[in-house]
């Protein structure tokens, strides 16, 4: 059994210092510039008001948004987070101050700034990504963020960049005592409970497009789970490896060896592995588009997959029943338009009626749509919905994460 071995903002004193907290706030944000989901702000709250509540002089909060390659875009910048972000926590101060070191601000405006504002205050700067040092793993741009800040403590809660090697995941922890946040404890605890000391059945549910960048992670579940179900266009590269015509749906070529490294230790493991049986197809990517639903076998040349069918579905509810633990990370179809979700639609459902049960829903697409779900039916409940996906995988892939690696110990 793993426990959780990083110190924690629980583990040290907090009151009269100045603490400098990486909080992962790259959060989606439509055409106009909004945020269309602001779960990865909302669960930073508990972080923030522990250090609040706990007589933190200042709180600094830096994070990234999109990938502005290393240039000041004003498309990404956090003001927008910031503006959540008072409304989150309504009766605090929140200041953004439009700063990176060495590329966006004066250092002596910023100064200024922070010396105005009260004991207790929460500050949000500019999207670190502005400045290249971020993503160079640069010890002098964390330098700057130290001595400009006045930080004496440095707290990791952002689990979705925990993978990263970057400044404030790794230089920065050579420079400050550094501990996790309430965030990534969580997420860690949630994900070792998973991978050490699983309720059986462990059932691992797989989709979404890429195989390249899962079938390591598969290979490393197989060893874990008792049964695992592949959907989504991921399914597609499993089902035209065997054999099978699948149209002109979307695949991922040169995946050949992968597939072939994945089926040896799913011969050696000898888990049941369930592929869709049968598919929703359509002839054109519209919401409007006639469906039809066929065998996997009975594609024809211009069929193109976006759901798994009744009959898959059925099956995979099946496995869901009988799970104790479940691991799901992918969406099984085009799930943004909606006659294309029912296939997970009905998977999130099942997963969230569970009693007993050890769910766990990874990040990115799949977090966001298991979200909106809940927010039509409050009764939905999982033990964790990741804020990173890529991370969680990593992670239960055995994959070493610098962001918690570099933090101290207990």
């Amino acid at each position: 059994m793993a426990v959780f071995n990083k110190k924690t903002i629980e583990d040290v004193d907090i009151n009269g210092r100045v603490v400098l907290v990486r909080v992962d706030y790259n959060v989606p944000l439509n055409d106009k510039g909004e945020i269309t989901d602001n779960y990865r702000i909302a669960t930073s709250l508990p972080t923030i008001r522990y250090l609040l509540g706990h007589g933190a002089k200042r709180v600094v909060l830096v994070s990234h948004l999109g990938r502005p390659g290393g240039r000041v875009d004003s498309k990404y910048s956090l003001g927008v987070v910031a503006d959540c972000l008072r409304e989150l926590l309504s009766g605090t101060q929140v200041e953004f101050i439009k700063f990176v070191p060495g590329v966006a601000g004066g250092s002596s405006e910023f100064l200024d700034k922070v010396a105005s504002s009260s004991s207790g205050s929460v500050i949000l700067l500019e999207n670190l990504r502005f400045n290249p040092g971020e993503e160079a793993n640069s010890e002098a741009f964390a330098r700057d963020l130290v001595q400009l800040t006045d930080a004496d403590l440095f707290v990791q809660d952002g689990f979705g960049v925990l993978h990263r090697e970057s400044a404030t995941t790794n230089a920065i922890t050579r420079l400050l005592p550094s501990v996790a946040g309430l965030l990534v404890e969580n997420e860690v605890k949630a994900l070792q409970k998973a991978i050490y000391d699983p309720m059986r059945p462990f059932l691992s549910i797989n989709g979404g497009a890429k195989v390249s960048d899962k079938v390591g992670i598969l290979s490393n579940l197989m060893s874990l789970a008792d049964s695992m179900l592949i959907g989504g266009a991921m399914a597609n590269c499993f089902l035209k490896y065997s054999g099978n015509d699948v149209g002109v749906s979307k695949v991922e070529e040169g995946q050949g060896s992968a597939l072939n490294t994945f089926f040896a230790t799913r011969a050696a493991r000898r888990i049941p592995l369930f592929l869709p049986q049968d598919v929703l197809t359509v002839k054109e990517i519209i919401a409007t588009a006639k469906t039809e639903v066929k065998p996997v076998s009975k594609l024809a040349k211009d069929d193109i997959i976006v759901d798994i069918g009744p009959k898959t579905t059925e099956l995979f509810l099946r496995e869901i029943e009988k799970a104790s633990t479940v691991v799901w990370n992918g969406n099984l179809g085009i799930t943004e338009i909606e006659p294309f979700a029912n296939g997970s639609k009905a998977v999130a459902e099942a997963i969230g009626r569970k009693q007993g049960a050890l769910t766990i829903i990874g990040g990115g697409d799949t977090a966001g749509f298991v979200r909106g779900l809940m927010q039509q039916d409050s009764s939905l409940r999982y033990s964790l919905i990741s804020t990173g996906g890529g991370v969680a995988l990593d992670f239960i892939a055995g994959k070493p994460l610098p962001g918690l690696v570099s933090l101290q110990d207990r």
